[in-house]
């Protein structure tokens, strides 16, 4: 299960091939997105996020907006870390397991966390927790 959803919830970005609906982004700097629109009624499509205004310790999937500067992050495949553009030092972090609303948080970039680890496929354009990548 906890699989199940840390890849629905990562399935993001790259490829659109043979989906359901694109969303039509217009958020500017770097995103991770999911690639189906998946009912985004403005069709902006669904982006990681701080919850709330400003930084935060809290990541979830919001519409992808088309202004705001908690959007932008970055997967940097040289860390393996996804990292936020707008809080520098700052990272994703799968911090709750069990949590099926919350697993991810944002905090302070560190290079020995395994929770801070991620795995992007480029053939299925999947983004994966280190721990869990084959």
């Amino acid at each position: 299960m906890r699989s199940a959803l840390v890849a629905a919830i990562l399935s993001l970005i790259l490829p659109y091939g043979a989906l359901a609906q694109s969303p039509v982004i217009q958020t500017e700097g770097p995103i991770i997105q999911l690639a189906d629109n998946l009912g985004e009624e403005a069709m902006f499509g669904w982006c990681i996020d701080t919850e709330g205004r400003g930084r935060t310790d809290q990541l979830h999937a919001h519409s992808c907006k088309p202004t705001g500067n908690d959007v932008p992050i970055f997967y940097g495949a040289d860390k393996g870390r996804i990292e936020s553009a707008t809080y520098t030092g700052r990272c994703m972090v799968h911090k709750a397991p069990d949590s099926e609303e919350k697993p991810f948080g944002l905090i302070a970039c560190d290079d020995t966390d395994p929770n801070q680890r991620f795995v992007h496929d480029a053939e299925s354009g999947q983004i994966r927790l280190g721990s869990e990548a084959t």
